[in-house]
């Protein structure tokens, strides 16, 4: 953190996991900006426990950070094969499902907290059981989620590098993975783009 209060003046993106790791970023930020209930300068992912449950960490992580009126990004991880249905239609289905749950919460703790819709649809990778990064199943999910929301006027992030590679080695694949996914931002017109470069294999 200290890196990031030292070398932007940007809203920050830092860990939300469970009251007291959140409690010790919020002091940090404070001591930097001072009261920060007069508009957001954190930021939190929270990643809900698919299929459909929002564990203990990140339930305390939102209620602090919305407490605080400071941004939450509400972002359902979906395999589709594993905890979903295989289609993609059923895992976005689910995400939209997780994701409303979790933004109606940050409104009941504080009306009007600011809140992202996000997600992360993809399917298995059947030979290691892990996340399949790099199909086209993912950036089909990925292109569909921005028609989900237009009613919630929320921002949409897109997680542009979200592509894994089969090995440093081949030094072309990361490159070629991320450009697909940030030509896919540009078509749908995403409002932040998280993780600029490619996952290992597996994430």
């Amino acid at each position: 953190m200290y890196a990031d209060f030292t070398y932007t003046d940007k809203a920050l993106l830092e860990v939300a996991h469970g009251r007291i790791i959140t409690k010790d970023v919020v002091q940090m930020a404070e001591l930097v900006f001072g009261d920060i209930e007069s508009g957001p300068v954190l930021g939190g992912v929270i990643i809900v426990s698919s299929p459909l449950r929002y564990g203990e960490r990140m339930s305390s992580g939102l209620i602090t950070f919305a407490r605080l009126g400071q941004v939450v990004l509400i972002t359902p991880f979906i395999m589709a094969g594993a905890m979903v249905p295989i289609t993609i239609p059923a895992a976005l289905a689910q995400q939209n499902a997780e994701a409303l749950a979790g933004i109606a919460l940050v409104q009941l703790v504080r009306a009007g907290a600011p809140v992202i819709y996000g997600g992360f649809t993809t399917t298995v990778d059947m030979r290691f059981g892990s996340p399949a990064f790099g199909t086209p199943e993912g950036a089909w999910a990925g292109i569909t989620l921005t028609p989900l929301i237009p009613s919630l006027d929320s921002p949409v992030p897109s997680l542009v590098g979200a592509r894994g590679s089969p090995g440093l080695r081949y030094l072309a694949s990361p490159g070629c993975e991320r450009r697909r996914p940030a030509g896919e931002c540009d078509l749908e017109g995403y409002s932040c783009r998280l993780r600029a470069t490619s996952f290992g294999t597996g994430g």
